[in-house]
């Protein structure tokens, strides 16, 4: 059975837990929320929970708004937070 199937009729129950979390403005719960947004969006190959996610955008995207923006600028050095994909502003985009 697909992850979707599973996570659409509890996507309401987990939707006021990560918009709690994203208004934390903590960096560490901020990755944390998007890193579990991002992989029950991935998991899913029927693209249902994409499309479950849609009436909850104006919950969500306002705060992922403010984050945008920040990305961890090192010119030429290498961030090892990219790689360990916990750069807010690359977890947005």
């Amino acid at each position: 059975q697909d992850a979707g199937t599973r996570l659409t009729p509890a996507l309401g129950l987990v939707i006021m837990p990560l918009k709690i979390a994203l208004n934390t403005k903590a960096p560490a719960v901020i990755v944390l929320a998007l890193q579990i947004l991002q992989l029950m969006i991935t998991k899913d190959k029927t693209g249902t929970v994409g499309q479950a996610l849609v009436p909850y955008y104006r919950q969500l995207l306002p705060i992922m708004n403010l984050f945008k923006s920040k990305r961890t600028s090192t010119f030429d050095m290498f961030d090892y937070g990219q790689r360990k994909n916990k750069d807010i502003g690359q977890l947005i985009h």
